[in-house]
Protein backbone atom coordinates (compact mmCIF):
# COMPACT_ATOMS: atom_id res chain seq x y z
CA UNK A 1 0.00 0.00 0.00
CA UNK A 2 2.88 1.99 0.74
CA UNK A 3 4.57 1.37 -2.11
CA UNK A 4 1.70 1.94 -4.50
CA UNK A 5 0.52 4.99 -2.73
CA UNK A 6 4.40 6.70 -3.74
CA UNK A 7 4.89 5.59 -7.07
CA UNK A 8 1.79 4.39 -8.49
CA UNK A 9 0.33 7.66 -9.51
CA UNK A 10 -2.81 9.73 -8.49
CA UNK A 11 -5.22 7.04 -9.88
CA UNK A 12 -3.99 4.40 -6.84
CA UNK A 13 -3.50 6.62 -4.41
CA UNK A 14 -7.18 6.34 -2.39
CA UNK A 15 -6.95 2.54 -2.91
CA UNK A 16 -3.27 2.27 -1.58
CA UNK A 17 -4.72 4.61 1.40
CA UNK A 18 -7.72 1.62 1.58
CA UNK A 19 -4.61 -1.21 1.48
CA UNK A 20 -2.68 0.51 4.40
CA UNK A 21 -5.77 1.22 6.68
CA UNK A 22 -7.04 -2.29 6.10
CA UNK A 23 -3.88 -3.52 6.79
CA UNK A 24 -2.93 -1.76 10.15
CA UNK A 25 -6.76 -2.84 11.46
CA UNK A 26 -6.21 -6.19 10.57
CA UNK A 27 -2.66 -6.37 12.10
CA UNK A 28 -4.56 -4.88 15.47
CA UNK A 29 -7.43 -7.08 15.30
CA UNK A 30 -5.75 -10.22 14.87
CA UNK A 31 -3.14 -9.56 17.47
CA UNK A 32 -5.88 -8.52 20.15
CA UNK A 33 -8.02 -11.21 19.22
CA UNK A 34 -5.44 -13.86 19.75
CA UNK A 35 -4.26 -12.30 22.81
CA UNK A 36 -7.89 -12.23 24.43
CA UNK A 37 -8.43 -15.69 22.80
CA UNK A 38 -5.78 -17.88 24.22
CA UNK A 39 -5.46 -15.59 27.16
CA UNK A 40 -8.61 -16.88 28.18
CA UNK A 41 -8.20 -20.31 27.17
CA UNK A 42 -4.75 -20.94 29.35
CA UNK A 43 -6.66 -18.69 31.78
CA UNK A 44 -3.50 -16.04 31.80
CA UNK A 45 -3.62 -14.44 35.60
CA UNK A 46 -3.64 -10.93 33.96
CA UNK A 47 -6.36 -11.57 31.89
CA UNK A 48 -8.26 -13.05 34.19
CA UNK A 49 -8.48 -9.84 36.32
CA UNK A 50 -9.50 -7.74 33.10
CA UNK A 51 -12.47 -9.81 32.56
CA UNK A 52 -15.25 -8.17 34.02
CA UNK A 53 -14.21 -5.09 32.12
CA UNK A 54 -14.92 -7.14 29.13
CA UNK A 55 -18.57 -8.07 30.11
CA UNK A 56 -17.09 -11.77 30.22
CA UNK A 57 -17.89 -13.79 33.19
CA UNK A 58 -14.61 -15.79 34.47
CA UNK A 59 -16.78 -19.04 35.60
CA UNK A 60 -17.88 -19.17 31.93
CA UNK A 61 -14.27 -20.20 30.74
CA UNK A 62 -12.79 -23.58 30.82
CA UNK A 63 -9.09 -24.25 32.24
CA UNK A 64 -7.94 -26.22 28.76
CA UNK A 65 -4.39 -26.77 30.93
CA UNK A 66 -6.82 -28.74 33.73
CA UNK A 67 -8.91 -30.71 30.88
CA UNK A 68 -11.97 -28.64 32.13
CA UNK A 69 -15.10 -29.43 29.62
CA UNK A 70 -17.26 -25.88 28.67
CA UNK A 71 -20.21 -24.71 30.42
CA UNK A 72 -21.49 -21.90 28.17
CA UNK A 73 -22.61 -22.86 24.80
CA UNK A 74 -23.60 -18.95 23.77
CA UNK A 75 -26.39 -17.10 24.41
CA UNK A 76 -28.77 -18.60 22.25
CA UNK A 77 -27.96 -21.88 23.24
CA UNK A 78 -31.05 -22.49 25.11
CA UNK A 79 -33.89 -21.08 22.63
CA UNK A 80 -35.85 -22.91 20.47
CA UNK A 81 -35.90 -21.15 16.76
CA UNK A 82 -37.07 -23.92 15.46
CA UNK A 83 -40.71 -23.63 17.63
CA UNK A 84 -42.68 -22.30 14.72
CA UNK A 85 -41.73 -24.46 11.68
CA UNK A 86 -44.80 -26.10 11.80
CA UNK A 87 -46.67 -22.70 11.05
CA UNK A 88 -44.34 -21.39 9.03
CA UNK A 89 -43.07 -24.09 6.53
CA UNK A 90 -46.12 -24.38 5.03
CA UNK A 91 -46.50 -20.42 4.08
CA UNK A 92 -42.53 -20.14 2.83
CA UNK A 93 -42.75 -23.40 0.54
CA UNK A 94 -46.27 -22.18 -0.82
CA UNK A 95 -44.80 -18.35 -1.77
CA UNK A 96 -41.50 -20.44 -2.92
CA UNK A 97 -43.84 -21.88 -5.34
CA UNK A 98 -45.83 -18.83 -6.31
CA UNK A 99 -43.13 -17.12 -6.83
CA UNK A 100 -40.97 -19.99 -9.48
CA UNK A 101 -44.44 -20.14 -11.24
CA UNK A 102 -44.53 -16.11 -11.60
CA UNK A 103 -41.35 -16.08 -12.93
CA UNK A 104 -41.43 -18.74 -15.38
CA UNK A 105 -44.85 -17.34 -16.66
CA UNK A 106 -43.16 -14.08 -17.32
CA UNK A 107 -40.59 -15.62 -18.78
CA UNK A 108 -42.72 -17.41 -21.13
CA UNK A 109 -44.77 -14.07 -21.33
CA UNK A 110 -41.49 -12.43 -22.70
CA UNK A 111 -42.30 -10.18 -19.47
CA UNK A 112 -39.24 -9.30 -17.71
CA UNK A 113 -39.17 -11.11 -14.20
CA UNK A 114 -37.97 -7.63 -12.85
CA UNK A 115 -38.58 -4.14 -13.45
CA UNK A 116 -35.37 -3.02 -15.73
CA UNK A 117 -33.68 -0.11 -13.68
CA UNK A 118 -32.71 3.46 -16.00
CA UNK A 119 -29.75 3.54 -16.43
CA UNK A 120 -28.68 7.11 -14.36
CA UNK A 121 -25.54 8.01 -15.61
CA UNK A 122 -26.16 10.80 -17.91
CA UNK A 123 -24.53 11.98 -21.14
CA UNK A 124 -21.51 13.84 -21.65
CA UNK A 125 -19.97 16.74 -23.85
CA UNK A 126 -15.65 16.72 -23.38
CA UNK A 127 -13.98 19.92 -24.42
CA UNK A 128 -10.41 19.06 -24.05
CA UNK A 129 -8.05 22.88 -24.58
CA UNK A 130 -4.69 23.57 -24.63
CA UNK A 131 -3.25 27.27 -23.32
CA UNK A 132 -4.41 30.77 -25.12
CA UNK A 133 -7.62 28.86 -25.82
CA UNK A 134 -11.09 31.19 -26.14
CA UNK A 135 -12.12 28.62 -23.86
CA UNK A 136 -10.08 29.84 -20.69
CA UNK A 137 -12.76 28.77 -17.98
CA UNK A 138 -15.94 27.20 -17.23
CA UNK A 139 -17.64 30.90 -18.01
CA UNK A 140 -16.74 30.91 -21.06
CA UNK A 141 -17.64 27.25 -22.26
CA UNK A 142 -21.05 28.29 -20.71
CA UNK A 143 -21.21 31.40 -22.81
CA UNK A 144 -19.79 30.62 -25.77
CA UNK A 145 -20.97 27.24 -26.19
CA UNK A 146 -23.61 25.44 -23.59
CA UNK A 147 -25.35 28.95 -24.17
CA UNK A 148 -25.36 29.11 -28.36
CA UNK A 149 -26.40 25.45 -28.82
CA UNK A 150 -30.25 24.87 -29.59
CA UNK A 151 -31.81 21.64 -29.72
CA UNK A 152 -35.24 21.68 -32.01
CA UNK A 153 -35.36 25.39 -31.14
CA UNK A 154 -34.55 25.00 -27.48
CA UNK A 155 -32.06 25.26 -25.11
CA UNK A 156 -29.57 22.94 -24.07
CA UNK A 157 -29.88 21.66 -20.84
CA UNK A 158 -26.64 20.65 -18.78
CA UNK A 159 -25.50 20.26 -15.03
CA UNK A 160 -24.65 23.37 -13.30
CA UNK A 161 -21.12 21.41 -11.63
CA UNK A 162 -18.53 21.63 -14.78
CA UNK A 163 -15.77 19.11 -14.20
CA UNK A 164 -12.12 20.40 -14.73
CA UNK A 165 -9.11 18.03 -15.06
CA UNK A 166 -5.81 19.54 -16.04
CA UNK A 167 -2.61 17.82 -16.95
CA UNK A 168 0.66 18.52 -18.86
CA UNK A 169 1.90 16.30 -21.75
CA UNK A 170 5.35 16.62 -23.31
CA UNK A 171 5.16 17.77 -27.09
CA UNK A 172 8.55 18.52 -28.50
CA UNK A 173 10.45 18.23 -25.44
CA UNK A 174 8.22 21.13 -24.32
CA UNK A 175 5.75 20.76 -21.44
CA UNK A 176 1.95 22.16 -22.72
CA UNK A 177 -0.86 22.64 -20.37
CA UNK A 178 -3.92 21.30 -21.08
CA UNK A 179 -7.42 21.16 -19.28
CA UNK A 180 -10.12 18.64 -20.26
CA UNK A 181 -13.91 20.37 -18.97
CA UNK A 182 -16.55 17.37 -18.92
CA UNK A 183 -20.18 18.41 -19.02
CA UNK A 184 -22.62 16.51 -18.01
CA UNK A 185 -25.80 16.93 -20.79
CA UNK A 186 -29.38 16.62 -18.84
CA UNK A 187 -31.46 17.54 -22.17
CA UNK A 188 -32.56 14.22 -23.86
CA UNK A 189 -31.14 14.39 -27.53
CA UNK A 190 -33.25 10.33 -28.96
CA UNK A 191 -36.00 12.57 -30.52
CA UNK A 192 -33.91 15.44 -31.97
CA UNK A 193 -33.67 16.80 -35.77
CA UNK A 194 -32.40 19.60 -35.54
CA UNK A 195 -28.72 20.84 -33.98
CA UNK A 196 -28.23 24.41 -34.39
CA UNK A 197 -26.27 27.66 -33.50
CA UNK A 198 -28.10 30.79 -31.97
CA UNK A 199 -25.52 33.14 -33.54
CA UNK A 200 -25.51 31.92 -37.48
CA UNK A 201 -27.86 29.86 -39.50
CA UNK A 202 -25.87 25.95 -39.20
CA UNK A 203 -28.29 23.22 -38.86
CA UNK A 204 -27.18 19.42 -39.03
CA UNK A 205 -28.81 16.24 -37.54
CA UNK A 206 -25.35 15.43 -35.88
CA UNK A 207 -24.88 17.22 -32.56
CA UNK A 208 -20.71 16.22 -33.14
CA UNK A 209 -20.74 18.25 -36.03
CA UNK A 210 -22.54 21.25 -34.76
CA UNK A 211 -20.11 21.33 -31.71
CA UNK A 212 -16.88 20.65 -34.06
CA UNK A 213 -18.91 23.64 -36.61
CA UNK A 214 -19.07 26.17 -33.15
CA UNK A 215 -15.12 25.37 -32.21
CA UNK A 216 -13.42 25.57 -35.27
CA UNK A 217 -15.49 27.13 -38.19
CA UNK A 218 -16.78 30.06 -36.05
CA UNK A 219 -14.62 30.80 -32.63
CA UNK A 220 -11.62 29.41 -35.28
CA UNK A 221 -10.20 28.40 -32.29
CA UNK A 222 -6.70 26.10 -33.04
CA UNK A 223 -6.33 25.37 -29.18
CA UNK A 224 -9.10 23.05 -28.95
CA UNK A 225 -7.98 19.52 -29.12
CA UNK A 226 -10.80 17.78 -28.55
CA UNK A 227 -14.37 18.43 -28.44
CA UNK A 228 -17.02 15.16 -28.64
CA UNK A 229 -20.18 14.41 -27.33
CA UNK A 230 -20.79 10.59 -25.95
CA UNK A 231 -24.13 9.79 -25.23
CA UNK A 232 -25.22 7.19 -22.50
CA UNK A 233 -24.97 3.46 -24.02
CA UNK A 234 -27.15 1.03 -22.81
CA UNK A 235 -25.04 -2.04 -21.84
CA UNK A 236 -26.47 -4.82 -24.06
CA UNK A 237 -24.16 -7.93 -23.18
CA UNK A 238 -24.92 -8.18 -19.55
CA UNK A 239 -26.30 -11.52 -18.31
CA UNK A 240 -30.34 -11.51 -17.82
CA UNK A 241 -32.19 -12.48 -14.73
CA UNK A 242 -33.14 -15.72 -16.61
CA UNK A 243 -29.10 -16.80 -17.08
CA UNK A 244 -27.84 -15.96 -13.74
CA UNK A 245 -30.65 -17.72 -11.80
CA UNK A 246 -29.80 -20.81 -14.26
CA UNK A 247 -26.27 -20.40 -13.30
CA UNK A 248 -27.14 -20.50 -9.44
CA UNK A 249 -29.79 -23.16 -10.11
CA UNK A 250 -26.66 -25.58 -12.10
CA UNK A 251 -24.10 -24.67 -9.05
CA UNK A 252 -27.12 -25.52 -6.51
CA UNK A 253 -27.37 -28.62 -8.42
CA UNK A 254 -23.89 -29.62 -8.34
CA UNK A 255 -23.71 -28.58 -4.14
CA UNK A 256 -26.32 -31.39 -4.21
CA UNK A 257 -24.68 -33.85 -6.34
CA UNK A 258 -21.66 -33.57 -3.76
CA UNK A 259 -23.36 -33.42 -0.94
CA UNK A 260 -25.50 -36.88 -1.81
CA UNK A 261 -21.94 -38.59 -1.88
CA UNK A 262 -20.63 -37.16 0.82
CA UNK A 263 -23.89 -37.21 3.00
CA UNK A 264 -26.92 -38.65 3.37
CA UNK A 265 -29.79 -38.41 0.78
CA UNK A 266 -31.93 -36.91 3.46
CA UNK A 267 -29.47 -34.05 4.51
CA UNK A 268 -28.72 -33.13 0.54
CA UNK A 269 -32.29 -32.68 -0.47
CA UNK A 270 -33.00 -31.11 2.61
CA UNK A 271 -30.15 -28.42 2.20
CA UNK A 272 -30.61 -27.64 -1.58
CA UNK A 273 -34.58 -27.55 -1.23
CA UNK A 274 -33.68 -24.58 1.76
CA UNK A 275 -31.18 -23.45 0.05
CA UNK A 276 -33.46 -23.06 -3.24
CA UNK A 277 -36.12 -21.44 -1.60
CA UNK A 278 -33.90 -18.96 0.29
CA UNK A 279 -32.68 -17.46 -2.98
CA UNK A 280 -36.20 -18.03 -4.79
CA UNK A 281 -38.09 -15.94 -2.71
CA UNK A 282 -35.64 -13.13 -2.69
CA UNK A 283 -35.78 -12.89 -6.39
CA UNK A 284 -40.25 -13.36 -5.69
CA UNK A 285 -39.56 -10.51 -3.61
CA UNK A 286 -38.09 -7.97 -6.42
CA UNK A 287 -40.48 -9.58 -8.89
CA UNK A 288 -43.76 -9.01 -6.84
CA UNK A 289 -42.63 -5.44 -5.70
CA UNK A 290 -41.62 -4.17 -9.68
CA UNK A 291 -39.17 -2.39 -7.64
CA UNK A 292 -36.49 -0.77 -10.67
CA UNK A 293 -33.16 -2.63 -10.42
CA UNK A 294 -30.59 -3.87 -12.59
CA UNK A 295 -30.75 -7.51 -13.85
CA UNK A 296 -26.87 -8.22 -12.62
CA UNK A 297 -28.86 -7.98 -8.86
CA UNK A 298 -29.74 -11.69 -9.63
CA UNK A 299 -25.91 -12.25 -9.25
CA UNK A 300 -26.40 -12.42 -5.35
CA UNK A 301 -28.54 -15.01 -5.82
CA UNK A 302 -25.32 -17.27 -5.64
CA UNK A 303 -22.99 -15.96 -2.56
CA UNK A 304 -27.33 -15.97 -0.92
CA UNK A 305 -27.45 -19.25 -1.52
CA UNK A 306 -23.58 -20.57 -0.76
CA UNK A 307 -24.07 -18.63 2.49
CA UNK A 308 -27.08 -20.98 3.09
CA UNK A 309 -25.58 -24.56 2.33
CA UNK A 310 -22.50 -23.37 4.38
CA UNK A 311 -24.88 -22.24 7.74
CA UNK A 312 -27.03 -25.31 6.66
CA UNK A 313 -24.01 -27.75 7.16
CA UNK A 314 -22.51 -26.08 10.08
CA UNK A 315 -25.98 -26.92 11.91
CA UNK A 316 -25.78 -31.04 10.48
CA UNK A 317 -22.17 -31.21 11.81
CA UNK A 318 -23.35 -30.14 15.06
CA UNK A 319 -26.04 -32.59 15.06
CA UNK A 320 -23.73 -35.08 13.71
CA UNK A 321 -21.12 -34.64 16.98
CA UNK A 322 -24.65 -35.11 19.39
CA UNK A 323 -25.89 -37.89 17.38
CA UNK A 324 -22.02 -39.77 17.48
CA UNK A 325 -22.69 -40.96 20.95
CA UNK A 326 -25.09 -43.39 19.64
CA UNK A 327 -22.47 -46.01 18.64
CA UNK A 328 -24.20 -48.80 17.73
CA UNK A 329 -27.36 -48.17 16.33
CA UNK A 330 -28.88 -45.58 14.15
CA UNK A 331 -30.76 -43.01 15.43
CA UNK A 332 -34.34 -42.40 15.33
CA UNK A 333 -36.77 -39.66 13.57
CA UNK A 334 -37.54 -38.39 16.48
CA UNK A 335 -34.11 -38.04 17.80
CA UNK A 336 -32.85 -36.61 14.76
CA UNK A 337 -35.30 -33.94 14.67
CA UNK A 338 -34.59 -33.07 18.33
CA UNK A 339 -30.56 -33.21 17.74
CA UNK A 340 -31.23 -30.72 14.82
CA UNK A 341 -33.43 -28.76 17.18
CA UNK A 342 -30.74 -28.74 19.66
CA UNK A 343 -28.31 -27.87 16.92
CA UNK A 344 -29.73 -24.90 15.36
CA UNK A 345 -29.89 -23.40 18.69
CA UNK A 346 -26.11 -23.98 19.58
CA UNK A 347 -25.24 -23.19 15.87
CA UNK A 348 -27.17 -19.72 15.94
CA UNK A 349 -24.23 -17.42 16.94
CA UNK A 350 -21.85 -17.99 14.55
CA UNK A 351 -24.85 -18.37 11.94
CA UNK A 352 -25.86 -15.12 12.86
CA UNK A 353 -22.59 -13.77 12.88
CA UNK A 354 -21.54 -15.04 9.51
CA UNK A 355 -25.05 -13.95 8.05
CA UNK A 356 -24.38 -10.41 9.78
CA UNK A 357 -21.25 -9.46 7.85
CA UNK A 358 -23.14 -10.25 4.80
CA UNK A 359 -25.45 -8.02 6.06
CA UNK A 360 -23.21 -5.44 6.98
CA UNK A 361 -21.29 -4.74 3.75
CA UNK A 362 -24.84 -4.96 1.76
CA UNK A 363 -25.95 -2.64 3.77
CA UNK A 364 -23.22 -0.26 3.48
CA UNK A 365 -22.96 -0.54 -0.07
CA UNK A 366 -26.95 0.26 -0.46
CA UNK A 367 -26.54 3.63 1.94
CA UNK A 368 -23.36 4.85 0.28
CA UNK A 369 -22.81 2.64 -2.94
CA UNK A 370 -22.59 3.61 -6.65
CA UNK A 371 -26.26 3.45 -7.93
CA UNK A 372 -25.30 1.05 -10.33
CA UNK A 373 -24.94 -1.43 -7.61
CA UNK A 374 -27.59 -0.74 -4.97
CA UNK A 375 -29.73 -3.14 -6.45
CA UNK A 376 -27.04 -5.95 -5.97
CA UNK A 377 -26.66 -4.51 -2.34
CA UNK A 378 -30.39 -4.66 -1.99
CA UNK A 379 -30.76 -8.52 -3.10
CA UNK A 380 -27.57 -9.36 -0.48
CA UNK A 381 -29.48 -7.37 2.20
CA UNK A 382 -33.13 -8.90 1.86
CA UNK A 383 -31.27 -12.38 1.08
CA UNK A 384 -29.02 -12.30 4.18
CA UNK A 385 -32.30 -11.38 6.69
CA UNK A 386 -34.53 -14.52 4.84
CA UNK A 387 -31.59 -16.78 5.12
CA UNK A 388 -31.08 -16.26 8.90
CA UNK A 389 -34.79 -16.77 9.42
CA UNK A 390 -35.19 -19.33 7.77
CA UNK A 391 -31.98 -21.41 8.10
CA UNK A 392 -32.87 -21.20 11.68
CA UNK A 393 -36.38 -21.71 11.32
CA UNK A 394 -37.40 -24.38 8.67
CA UNK A 395 -34.59 -27.01 8.98
CA UNK A 396 -36.15 -29.52 11.23
CA UNK A 397 -39.56 -29.99 9.05
CA UNK A 398 -37.47 -29.40 6.06
CA UNK A 399 -35.72 -32.16 7.08
CA UNK A 400 -38.20 -34.77 8.35
CA UNK A 401 -39.94 -35.89 4.62
CA UNK A 402 -36.64 -36.63 3.04
CA UNK A 403 -35.86 -38.62 6.15
CA UNK A 404 -38.67 -40.56 5.61
CA UNK A 405 -38.57 -40.52 2.30
CA UNK A 406 -35.11 -41.67 2.02
CA UNK A 407 -34.79 -44.05 5.09
CA UNK A 408 -34.32 -46.92 3.18
CA UNK A 409 -31.47 -45.52 1.07
CA UNK A 410 -30.03 -44.32 3.74
CA UNK A 411 -29.70 -47.89 5.82
CA UNK A 412 -28.59 -49.68 2.71
CA UNK A 413 -25.84 -46.87 2.06
CA UNK A 414 -24.58 -46.89 5.32
CA UNK A 415 -24.87 -50.61 6.11
CA UNK A 416 -21.38 -51.62 7.31
CA UNK A 417 -19.57 -53.68 4.43
CA UNK A 418 -18.09 -57.15 5.33
CA UNK A 419 -14.72 -57.46 5.02
CA UNK A 420 -12.69 -59.76 2.92
CA UNK A 421 -11.04 -62.45 4.54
Amino acid sequence: GLFAYLFAGNLVQNFAVFIMIGAISNLLIVYLGNQVLFGLLFQEYGLLQKLPSLAIQPKLIPNVTNDEKPVYFGRFSGRDFTSKGALLSPITFSLAALSLAGAITLGVLNVPIVQPAVNPEPSRLYLEVKDFSQFENTADVEAKLLDTILLDGEALDYAEDIAIHELVRVEDDIDVNYRIYVIDILSSLDAVTDFSFAEDDFVTDDFNILLEHIVYAHYEDEQVAVVSFLETQAITNQPTVIEIALGTLIALAFVGVYLLLRQSFAKAFAIVTLSGTISVLTLGFFMATRIPVFSTMTLALLPITLMSVLTLLVIFAQSQRALAAMEGRRPTMDEAILSLRKATSLSATPIFITLGSLLYVSLAFFGVGPASLQGLAATLLLGSLVAALLVTSLLPNTYKPFYRLFKGFNVWLLRPRKKEA
